[in-house]
């Protein structure tokens, strides 16, 4: 998995809650253990994957989520 710092490297191995890092373009850059397990992807499967391809049943709600994220607004996962 790439070094994306020490905050991130920390919530990435706390224990019991799946994370998984989404580029701005919606690349997905790492995921722990937790998401991998709740998602049943592999890394393999994920890293450089675009997220919104990973789960084609929620497309238009992740659309509107990233482009509120884009434009800076605060999301919070349903």
């Amino acid at each position: 998995m790439p070094h994306t710092g020490c905050a991130a490297g920390l919530l990435f191995a706390a224990r019991g809650a799946g994370r998984c890092l989404v580029a701005p373009d919606g690349t997905v850059l790492r995921a722990n253990r937790e998401w991998l397990r709740s998602t049943r992807f592999t890394l393999d499967e994920v890293l450089g994957a675009d997220i919104i391809d990973l789960f084609p049943d929620t497309r238009d709600v992740s659309l509107a989520m990233h482009a509120r994220v884009r434009a800076g607004n605060k999301v919070e996962v349903p």
